[in-house]
C-alpha cells in the first residue's frame, strides 16, 4: 500500500540512480529515498491530493538524499538499508555561502530495519540531519542544532485483515505545526534551516477485504509541539479518514473517501477544521 502524496525531490517523483547487485546487498548511488519514502507509507494507505484525505502530516518526512546507499539482502525476514547525503551533495558544494547564510553543512544519514513474517511486519527508520534548526538561548543568541527522526510501523496483512500503527518523533526538522514550518530561516540547495522544535505523532489504519471491496479508516493524532525547549499550546492535530478501495482487477483500482482534520494555530489563535471528500481511479501500468 501506498500513496500518491509522494515527494518530489526538484529532479522528478522518483529515485534516479546507478546501483551494482549483488548476492552479498545491492550499493547504488544518486538521488535515493530514505526509509521513510523507501518502506514505510504503509500506515498511510490512501489515494490523495488533498492533506484532509491522508496521512500527509504523518508522512511529511518521506525524503529523497543525493548520496551513496547500501540496501542488505534478506534473512529470515529481515533486512536493513544505510543511506548517506555528504555535505556538498546537501548544500551544493557551495561552502561560502553556507558559512554566510550561518547555516553550517547539512550532511544527512538514515538507517533502515525491516522484518516481515507470516504477515506480520514491523519497520524502523532513523534519519539525522546535520545543521537543521537555529535554537535562541533567552540571551538572543543562536546555536545551530542537529536533528533526528524516528519512525516506527507495524501491524499484520493477511487473511483479509488490515492493521497497521506508527508511531513517529521529530526533533529539529520539518513540523505538522504549520506556525513553525512558516519561519524557515532559509537554506542552500537541499538545506534548510528552521527553529528548534520536537513533536510526537501517532497513526492507526485497520481495514478489511471483502471480496474486492477494502473498506478502512485512518485516525491520526499529533501532541503539542515544543519550540526552542518550551511546550506550545494549541499546536496539536487530530484526523479522521474513512473509505475504500475497489478493486476492477489487479492493475485498475477505484477509491472514494473522506477526511476531517483539526489542527491548532497556536495559543490564542483558535483552530483550522477542514472537511474533504474524494473519488479517483488508479491504473498501474
Amino acid at each position: 500500500m501506498g500513496n500518491s502524496n509522494d515527494k518530489s525531490d526538484g529532479w522528478a517523483n522518483r529515485d534516479s540512480f546507478l546501483g551494482l547487485e549483488t548476492k552479498y546487498g545491492t550499493i547504488r548511488a544518486g538521488r535515493i529515498s530514505n526509509q521513510m519514502n523507501a518502506n514505510m507509507d504503509i500506515v498511510d494507505a490512501w489515494e490523495y491530493n488533498n492533506e484532509a484525505l491522508g496521512l500527509g502530516k504523518f508522512t511529511r518526512t518521506d525524503a529523497r538524499y543525493v548520496g551513496i546507499a547500501y540496501d542488505s539482502p534478506e534473512w529470515a525476514g529481515f533486512n536493513f538499508n544505510l543511506l548517506y547525503s555528504p555535505r556538498d551533495n546537501v548544500n551544493l558544494g557551495d561552502r561560502p555561502s553556507e558559512y554566510t547564510a550561518g547555516i553550517g553543512t547539512g550532511e544527512k544519514y538514515s538507517l533502515g530495519l525491516n522484518y516481515q513474517n507470516s504477515g506480520w511486519f514491523a519497520k524502523y527508520g532513523f534519519d539525522y540531519l546535520k545543521n537543521s534548526a537555529i535554537k535562541t538561548d533567552d540571551d538572543g543568541t543562536t546555536d545551530l542544532k542537529d536533528g533526528q527522526v524516528h519512525r516506527v510501523e507495524g501491524g499484520y496483512d493477511a487473511n483479509n485483515w488490515f492493521v497497521g500503527v506508527g508511531y513517529q518523533y521529530t526533533k529539529n526538522t520539518t513540523s505538522y505545526y504549520r506556525g513553525l514550518s512558516e519561519k524557515s530561516l532559509g537554506g542552500i540547495g537541499d538545506h534548510n534551516v528552521t527553529d528548534d522544535n520536537q513533536g510526537q505523532e501517532a497513526a492507526l489504519t485497520v481495514g478489511y477485504h471483502f471480496g474486492n471491496i477494502f473498506p478502512k479508516i485512518s485516525y491520526a493524532h499529533g501532541w503539542d509541539v515544543k519550540i526552542n525547549g518550551d511546550k506550545e499550546k494549541n499546536t496539536k492535530y487530530d484526523q479522521v479518514v474513512l473509505g475504500a478501495d475497489y478493486d476492477f482487477s489487479k492493475r485498475t483500482t477505484a477509491n472514494v473517501q473522506a477526511g476531517w482534520l483539526r489542527e491548532g494555530n497556536g495559543e490564542g489563535l483558535g483552530k483550522d477544521k477542514t472537511t474533504a471528500f474524494g473519488v479517483g481511479l488508479k491504473h498501474t501500468f
